[in-house]
């Protein structure tokens, strides 16, 4: 049986390696934050020297994965990238950290997204996470659920005496 060795002690650098694969975690949260839905998938990123995720891509992914209920549907929030890209070296000074925010990029607005090499230890911890939020659905006042003919409304302004505008008042 092999005995794993911690990262600390490792002689040999640990080089970085392009990724084949992307994990990708789909969170979606209710009206009052609470996380009711996760899932996740794994995608493929295109080999090097064009390892990015093209935008198509990614917009096709959040449409499939938008769910929506009687009541309300869920609209993309965030789209967050967890990353490790870090040299050998710097292991030591990443198990000291108490957070791990200086890893995640925000994209505010959907884009290719480039995902760079890491070392091979790192590749299962990188992550695209894409947080859908709960939103009410919008009801028409002018549709009735249970009415068989349709219903034409038609609005009258009536419009002061004073305050009109004739050929004679010019």
């Amino acid at each position: 049986m092999k005995e794993e060795i911690p990262l600390t002690e490792l002689s040999e650098p640990l080089d970085k390696v392009a990724m084949n694969e992307l994990k990708v975690k789909y969170i979606y949260v209710n009206m009052e934050k609470e996380v009711i839905k996760t899932k996740e998938e794994v995608l493929n990123v295109p080999l090097p020297p064009k390892n990015i995720i093209k935008k198509e891509i990614l917009l096709q992914k959040i449409q499939t994965n938008k769910e929506e209920t009687e009541s309300a549907h869920y609209v993309l929030s965030e789209l967050l990238l967890f990353h490790l890209e870090m040299k050998s070296d710097d292991i030591p000074w990443f198990f000291e950290q108490k957070t791990y925010d200086n890893f995640m990029k925000r994209y505010p607005v959907v884009d290719d997204i480039e995902v760079l090499e890491s070392m091979v230890v790192f590749h299962p911890y990188n992550t695209l996470y894409v947080v859908y939020l709960e939103k009410e659905k919008l009801k028409s006042i002018m549709k009735k659920k249970d009415s068989k003919h349709r219903i034409t409304k038609r609005v009258r302004i009536k419009i002061p005496k004073e305050t009109r505008i004739t050929r004679k008042s010019i």
